[in-house]
């Protein structure tokens, strides 16, 4: 988590955990926690569609500032949702670098560990988020993720059509975003013999795999159609959600009335 009990990661408190993981050189995963300054914000939001990005930003942040990536530069950090806020304010929290008591905790520079972090896609796909990654990062440190199974497997669908869609990519870049540079940090996931390149995505499909793709192409469709408008965001969340459940049984596709129809 990003945070625990108040305490974000860079907190002295994890010293000794952040000592374990170095001598592992442990890949750690973030996932952003509700902090109770988000809880109590005033905002009538949930707290998935913007605090979660704010607990991201805050841990990746505090980790450097801190002095924890400096002492423990073996663990390699992913963090979810594109890093949060982290890409589009990087310029501006590298201003730390001016600051005599962080400097000295941070001799490196902001820049340099914020670029050895890793960073994955999830419920974060789109072209404008994917650029600012792009230029902040080599593309080797960008990793699929879906936030799956707390995002629905139909909203997964519209991530992996995004991505798949991309000018942004070109075949390799998106091949390794998919699996390839997961690999680097995961080998023994490496397939006997296989080779890190792109292929094609659907080759080795079965044939059942294939029939529920090809149902849920309408309402990929249809959702890509609502998200369009101007609808509320956790009504269209609840709407994705039930036309999931509603594809994955059903050969017509969605019937439940999109939001405002």
């Amino acid at each position: 988590m990003g945070s625990t009990e108040g305490k974000f990661l860079g907190d002295p408190a994890f010293d000794e955990l952040m000592a374990e993981l170095d001598n592992r050189e442990t890949v750690v995963f973030v996932h952003p926690n509700l902090h109770a300054t988000s809880e109590n914000i005033g905002i009538n939001v949930p707290g998935f569609l913007i605090e979660f990005l704010c607990d991201t930003t805050c841990a990746a942040l505090n980790l450097i500032v801190s002095g924890t990536t400096e002492k423990f530069p073996r663990i390699r950090w992913i963090f979810a949702h594109a890093g949060g806020f982290l890409p589009y304010v990087s310029w501006r929290v590298s201003l730390a670098n001016t600051m005599p008591e962080i400097a000295q905790r941070a001799p490196q520079g902001m820049l340099t560990y914020i670029k050895r972090f890793y960073f994955e896609t999830a419920l974060s796909p789109s072209p404008p988020v994917m650029a600012a990654l792009r230029e902040l990062v080599e593309s080797s440190h960008i990793l699929f993720g879906s936030d799956f199974p707390f995002a629905p497997a139909v909203l997964s669908a519209v991530q992996v059509k995004t991505l798949d869609e991309s000018p942004l990519w070109d075949d390799e870049t998106k091949y390794g975003i998919n699996r390839g540079h997961a690999l680097s940090l995961f080998p023994s996931y490496r397939s006997k013999d296989e080779k890190v390149a792109p292929m094609p995505i659907y080759g080795r499909q079965s044939v059942g795999t294939r029939v529920k793709r090809a149902l849920a192409k309408p309402v990929v469709a249809l959702t890509e159609h609502v998200r369009n408008k101007e609808h509320g965001p956790v009504e269209l969340f609840h709407f994705v959600a039930d036309c999931g459940e509603i594809a994955m049984s059903n050969s017509e596709g969605c019937d439940v009335e999109s939001p405002g129809r």
